[in-house]
């Protein structure tokens, strides 16, 4: 497999300014997804199959709809209803259906519901999780990397959407470097900020997969459901440089003041 890292496009603060779009908010806009009867429809994982982000519940619906003798197969994902009818979405499917969970909640959420036969239920990693440090270039950190999500899926910012700004902070010689890089313009400059690091501390799932690959100390923090705690029992507790903090102080700056503590100690 080829290396997916290389050398970083300008300095981190330059990249993390050119956000041309954001890659977890990219909308499938066409009305109508369909192939050859001969297709099998191949879904990416993730976790936007669930009332907080519409777009997966939007394809899904639409491939099922104009694809009735196709095969579809949804990546390992997370699901999340709180208003949805899911089992509506395959009243009239007749296609073999297949939904990969990657977390045991989620697998114990979708046999909890009424699916029709054609559905069926499957548990398994995270599609990132296949990969290995030898896939990519690794080096050692040189700064803390503080990666919070101030969406809908926020627990830390439930209350407040704060604008978070990209800085540089230096506390007694130390880089901390803050930024929401799961929105970076090039999955090359994400990869590289995460390699660059020594530790880190996030609510974004795949940042926190992609840390635990490379080595780096990891903190992940819980997102505003049970997505974060999920895939770190079923998959990231067995690395022992990751840990998942059920409780995290309510703001960024004691986040800040807890990591320079913690390297004065």
């Amino acid at each position: 497999m080829a290396k997916v890292a290389g050398r970083l496009n300008g300095s981190w603060e330059e990249s993390l300014k050119r956000i041309e779009k954001k890659i977890y908010e990219v909308t499938i806009k066409v009305d109508k997804v369909q192939g050859k009867i001969s297709d099998v429809f191949f879904i990416h994982g993730g976790g936007n199959v669930n009332d907080l982000w519409g777009n997966g519940l939007r394809l899904l619906k639409n491939i099922i709809r104009h694809n009735p003798s196709s095969i579809v197969i949804v990546a390992p994902q997370s699901y999340y209803f709180k208003y949805t009818s899911f089992p509506a979405l395959f009243k009239k499917s007749r296609q073999e259906i297949y939904l990969f969970c990657r977390e045991k909640y989620s697998y114990k959420l979708l046999n909890s519901i009424n699916l029709p036969e054609n559905v069926h239920i499957l548990l398994s990693h995270d599609t990132t999780l296949y990969l290995s440090k030898e896939d990519f270039h690794t080096r050692i950190g040189d700064y803390d990397l503080i990666c919070l999500r101030t969406d809908l899926e926020s627990k830390i910012f439930q209350n407040t959407r704060p604008k978070i700004t990209v800085r540089d902070l230096k506390f007694f010689n130390k880089k901390i470097v803050i930024g929401d890089i799961s929105l970076l313009d090039s999955f090359r400059n994400f990869v590289n900020l995460i390699e660059g690091s020594n530790k880190v501390i996030t609510d974004r799932l795949h940042v926190a997969i992609l840390a635990a690959i490379l080595g780096k100390e990891t903190v992940l923090l819980p997102n505003s459901y049970y997505k974060n705690r999920g895939v770190y029992e079923f998959s990231l507790s067995k690395y022992p440089n990751v840990k998942f903090v059920s409780n995290p102080s309510g703001c960024l700056e004691e986040i800040i003041r807890i990591t320079v503590l913690e390297k004065l100690e």
